[in-house]
């Protein structure tokens, strides 16, 4: 669609609104913003909320502009926005009644503009708004959610201030949405989630859709999964648009990793909302995680190709492309989006990661540097540029200032935590990486079973990290403990029966009447963090207890390879490979007539953290079916996101 030029926005500054829109004026509930959009183009998931109920503009013209922006028709919204302002709207602003409409309007023409990924016109739409009724809380709260999205933290910030010093008693739906968004944005998430509880003691009647869908992304970002899922669930239950129900439950399917179902939903709705890209692009990623590689491109193809823009699109298909190597066109499709859109810091976030992959160190780290210094919350890049130093540098030691910094800028953020914990591990300091890690599972509070895959994965390395400190300092049966944690925590993929003969890293284990298997618990937890001469004793400690295991045998084998000890890998190399022949007839017997394999499942393959990349916040996120606002969210909020198709292509390509 076209966009909106200065000659249009001199226009609507000379605008004014006819008088038969002045009674909906005075109303705020049908001139109030819907929402925004997520990334903009995407428009699900996002958190920048406005209408709250359920009711919409009476009168007709406005009527077809809401349910535009409801269908995420951002062109046909602005096709009959447009001259409402500008055709009806030349008596200029006499009244505060005429300026609140006119307002509202240019809000309206805001969220349009965002949905669309005209960032820049939207954010013109929202400071005039401001400027035309500085009082007004809607114009004020699009405006902070706009000034996010620059970023222009101090100007934000100080809108965000006259918003938190509003007596209580007039702080109303809008408000609190606003004020969520913000502080889930910088990592004060127990401070969010108040604000969005406040909206749910607002919501009377229980009709509202986008707080419980904020609500569930909320919960995410602070380590929660099936707390979250019954959000979005709510949310599906509560919405009137069938598209955006199966895009809730496509996300509660994900987060219970129901893969049967999460597929149901998002083809249920590709038939809804063919055109749409939200479905596409979480189709492709679902087929890029079960091995149909040209099916996943071809949706992605076709959402880079549709008639609304989709950053997280854009996104989704360059990562594929450097994931499979194809670094220039990784690069140009990045480039391109720039060129069409605008440099968001998260495009740059993107090309500084294929700058890692490519091995272009000095334009990775550059690159990083500059999107953490234009937006100082930013878990992905600090993630990622610390782990560049830590395993793809030899001077680790450089990942310790990124790290502290994360910490800094976002304090009460656990993922900071557990980063500096990763940082002071690798650089041996680990009585300190051990209280990193402990002030990180403290603000990760939650039951470990309601934790989400991403905060699981990451609590039980903090576990490991505690738990090799205690076992350092001799306290054994405490070590003990947390290696049963870690062991109970950590993410196990469920790889193909033919990979599964020969097993590295051990599954859940089953204690009891097999003392081996306590061995083989703090084994795996010291390999985790670094520990490999201690490893290779608790292994061999626990072959003395079970010296036929050929699962342990394998499990030592590993492990001396990865300490480098060839000599000592080949011996057991020697035993280990007639033990794994004398399996292999039974275990093909059993492919042959279609029986489940009794195999353990493969723990994480990567074998020490740093191997398993996260990724950075998927920013497809739901949104109702309302206009949604630009959050960057991904998938699972807690940038960075840990993704299980990241998890099961390493841990196959290791298998193999």
């Amino acid at each position: 669609m076209k966009r909106m030029n200065g000659a249009i926005v001199a226009v609507l500054l000379s605008s004014v609104v006819a008088s038969n829109l002045l009674p909906l004026a005075r109303a705020s509930t049908p001139l109030k913003p819907a929402a925004g959009s997520s990334t903009a183009g995407d428009g699900e998931g996002s958190d920048r909320s406005g209408e709250m109920n359920s009711d919409v503009p009476q009168n007709p013209r406005l009527r077809r502009i809401y349910d535009a922006l409801v269908e995420f028709r951002s062109d046909d919204a602005l096709t009959n926005l447009v001259p409402i302002i500008n055709q009806q709207g030349k008596r200029g602003f006499k009244t505060e009644a005429s300026r609140l409409a006119m307002a509202r309007l240019l809000v309206l023409a805001g969220y349009a503009y965002y949905i669309d990924e005209n960032l820049d016109a939207g954010i013109q739409m929202f400071s005039l708004a401001n400027k035309l009724c500085p009082d007004d809380y809607v114009a004020k709260c699009g405006l902070a959610n706009g000034l996010r999205d620059v970023p222009d933290f101090e100007a934000e910030k100080k809108l965000i201030a006259e918003l938190e010093a509003l007596p209580d008693s007039e702080k109303n739906v809008i408000v609190h949405i606003t004020l969520a968004r913000h502080y889930k944005r910088i990592g004060e998430y127990k401070k969010a989630l108040v604000h969005v509880k406040e909206v749910e003691k607002l919501d009377v009647e229980k009709r509202d859709v986008n707080s419980q869908a904020l609500y569930a992304r909320t919960l995410i970002v602070d380590g929660y999964g099936k707390p979250a899922a019954l959000k979005f669930k709510e949310a599906a239950a509560r919405t009137s648009n069938l598209y955006m129900r199966e895009i809730f439950l496509a996300n509660a399917a994900l987060i219970e990793q129901n893969e049967a179902a999460q597929e149901e939903h998002l083809r249920k709705a590709g038939k809804l909302y063919p055109g749409d890209p939200i479905w596409r692009t979480k189709l492709a990623e679902f087929d890029f995680g079960h091995d149909r590689e040209a099916e996943g491109f071809d949706l992605l193809q076709q959402a880079l190709l549709g008639k609304r823009v989709s950053a997280t699109a854009y996104m989704k298909m360059a990562r594929h492309l450097w994931v499979n190597k194809r670094y220039d066109e990784a690069e140009e499709c990045m480039r391109h989006y720039q060129k069409r859109v605008r440099a968001s810091v998260e495009s740059q976030a993107l090309i500084a990661e294929i700058y890692d992959a490519r091995g272009a160190a000095e334009k990775c780290e550059k690159t990083f540097d500059n999107v953490i210094a234009r937006d100082r919350f930013q878990p992905g890049a600090y993630e990622n540029l610390a782990k560049h130093f830590m395993f793809k540098t030899k001077t680790p030691e450089r990942a310790l200032p990124v790290a502290a910094e994360f910490v800094k800028a976002m304090p009460n953020c656990w993922a900071s935590h557990f980063l500096q914990a990763k940082a002071l591990n690798k650089n041996d300091q680990l009585t300190r990486a051990s209280e990193a890690a402990q002030a990180g599972l403290k603000l990760l509070s939650q039951p470990a079973s309601e934790l989400n895959l991403y905060a699981s994965h990451e609590a039980a390395h903090a576990h490991a990290i505690i738990g090799a400190k205690l076992y350092v300092d001799g306290k054994r049966d405490e070590a003990l403990a947390e290696a049963k944690l870690f062991n109970s925590m950590k993410f196990n993929p469920q790889l193909p029966a033919y990979l599964r003969v020969i097993i590295m890293r051990p599954g859940k284990l089953v204690f009891g009447d097999k003392p081996e298997q306590e061995n083989v618990a703090l084994a795996d937890m010291l390999l985790e963090t670094g520990r490999v001469d201690e490893c290779e004793k608790e292994y061999r400690e626990a072959l003395k207890l079970s010296a036929d295991d050929q699962d342990i045998r394998g499990y030592l084998l590993h492990a001396l390879s990865k300490k480098g000890d060839w000599g000592a890998a080949a011996k057991e190399n020697f035993v280990y490979s007639q033990q794994v022949v004398n399996k292999i007839p039974a275990t093909v017997d059993e492919w042959t007539k279609g029986k489940k394999p009794d195999a353990k499942p493969v723990s994480k393959a990567s074998d020490v953290e740093g191997d398993a990349k996260p990724v950075s916040k998927d920013k497809d996120v739901e949104r109702d079916a309302k206009p949604v606002s630009k959050d960057k969210d991904v998938e699972f909020d807690a940038k960075p996101v840990f993704t299980e198709r990241d998890v099961k292509r390493e841990a196959k390509a290791v298998s193999k």
